[in-house]
């Protein structure tokens, strides 16, 4: 397995000290800022360079978490590369976020260890007894035009992703972003409006996250 990138809440530390812990015991790398980046780093660049070394993301979900402005970026930025998102409850409660809502998910650093045991010694049949609904490696990955998903669903799914991406790597406000459907309900295609303009770079990843989902992108400025 490639790293593993841990996105987190610095008030989470605990938990993602934990979860490092197991991921030691395993011999598994990973990617964590505090280890990771450096004083003086270009932040956005060491997180994109970790995540682009990586082949999953623990995604620790919780009331920090989720006003972070960094854990929507790095979730965005992986859904775009088609990095296998691993999210973690810190409470049953908490309200999924919109850009995980539909991955299933564990709540234990228990779990965790399971998960990743059953990874190594059987990497293309994980099954955990007990996880709550947690699926294979290739079951979590995003859905794309050829499953059988409704056009309503890659719909939402992508203007999720879009939200995530963009609040996260161009640092538009939600209320600076729109998008808008084509009238055809055979043909997904999404015109993606911001107030200011992306670069060529962040063009393409927004490109990538249609593809991902049989979506055909337009993307325009106010």
């Amino acid at each position: 397995m490639q790293n593993v990138f841990i996105s987190y809440s610095h008030t989470d530390h605990e938990i993602a000290d934990n979860i490092v812990s197991v991921l030691e015991e395993l011999s598994i790398p990973y990617f964590r800022d505090i280890k990771n980046i450096r004083w003086g780093d270009a932040i956005p660049a060491s997180v994109r360079d970790g995540l682009s070394s990586s082949s999953a993301i623990i995604v620790i979900i919780s009331p920090g978490s989720l006003k972070s402005d960094w854990v929507p970026y790095e979730v965005g930025y992986a859904t775009a590369r088609g990095i296998n998102i691993l999210p973690f409850l810190t409470h049953p409660a908490i309200e999924t976020p919109a850009f995980i809502y539909d991955l299933s998910y564990v709540e234990t650093v228990k779990q965790v260890r399971e998960y990743f045991i059953s990874y190594q010694s059987e990497p293309h049949n994980h099954q955990n007894t007990d996880q709550k609904d947690i699926t294979s490696k290739d079951e979590l990955q995003e859905p794309t035009s050829e499953k059988k998903y409704s056009s309503t669903q890659r719909r939402g799914w992508f203007t999720d992703r879009v939200h995530a991406f963009l609040v996260g790597e161009a640092g538009f406000p939600i209320d600076a972003i729109s998008v808008t459907w084509s009238d055809d309900p055979e043909n997904d295609i999404a015109t993606v409006f911001t107030d200011g303009g992306l670069n060529d770079k962040e063009i393409s990843i927004l490109i990538d996250i249609g593809k991902n989902l049989g979506v055909q992108v337009i993307y325009c400025t106010n």
